[in-house]
């Protein structure tokens, strides 16, 4: 005697099909924002960066972290994004400006952005990154005022990618008090070995920050302790996330029907 089917939908199959269709509905507005989120371009100059994700640092004056920092590398905000169709993970990064006077600083800095690639809580394997960023505000215009130079976790000695360009605040004749500052850069997944197509894969990363790399470095860390465990596998896209929904919806219709026809 053969098993009954029951006429009542199964449970399992009308959520898969409620949900995708709930999915489909709510991601149709979601992927169009993220094809209107605007590029970053790497030109000094910062309005690109509202309202993407940071973390902001405390103040060495206030709240010393550690108490023997310098101004010139006390970090204010840390910025990261990816961009749609772009091989790149972008950084913003601010300091705060100089004590008393809360004017610009002229001298230089160091940022080095520490990357855990397989996130085990060691930064100094051959598979980690470290991509250093040695920025000048002296420099005048149109002369390049940052160079960028990505490491292995375990090798300081050879150069995996080097940039350099216009991407920070000038120092003298800043247009607003408020000079040398700001400075943008980015490091392409090549240099990281990062595999874009393994939606997966975690990284986890850090920055930190001093004005004197060559000799007794001080350092100030954005975050102050640990660090940021992030995919950075840039977004689907309005278009291929409503056609993988759909095939979603068709293959559980399909299922479905195949529940209700007798063997």
């Amino acid at each position: 005697m053969g098993k009954r089917r029951s006429l009542r939908p199964p449970t399992a199959p009308r959520l898969i099909v409620g949900g995708l269709l709930t999915a489909l509905l709510v991601l149709a507005p979601c992927g169009s924002t993220v094809a209107q989120t605007p590029p970053i371009y790497l030109d000094g100059s910062f309005e690109d960066w509202v309202d993407r994700t940071h973390l902001t640092d405390t103040r060495w004056r206030g709240n010393p972290d550690p108490p023997t920092i310098n101004y010139m590398e006390d970090i204010r905000t840390w910025y990261w994004a990816t961009v749609e169709g772009q091989s790149f993970i972008y950084f913003m990064v601010e300091r705060w400006p100089k004590p008393p006077s809360e004017v610009g600083i002229e001298d230089p800095v160091y940022y080095l952005v520490h990357f855990d690639m397989n996130v085990n809580g060691n930064y100094q394997e051959a598979i980690d990154r470290v991509a250093v960023l040695y920025y000048d505000p002296r420099p005048l215009p149109p002369a390049d005022n940052a160079w960028l130079k990505v490491y292995a976790g375990n090798d300081r000695n050879t150069v995996l990618y080097s940039a350099q360009g216009r991407w920070g605040e000038y120092g003298v004749g800043g247009s607003t008090q408020y000079w040398g500052l700001k400075v943008e850069f980015a490091v392409p997944f090549a240099a990281l070995d990062y595999e874009v197509t393994n939606p997966q894969r975690s990284l986890s990363m850090y920055l930190a920050a001093t004005h004197n790399i060559k000799s007794d470095p001080r350092f100030d860390y954005c975050p102050n302790e640990g660090d940021i465990t992030w995919s950075p596998v840039p977004s689907l896209g309005a278009v291929l996330t409503l056609l993988l929904a759909a095939i979603g919806i068709v293959v559980a219709y399909r299922s479905f029907r195949r529940y209700l026809t007798p063997a």
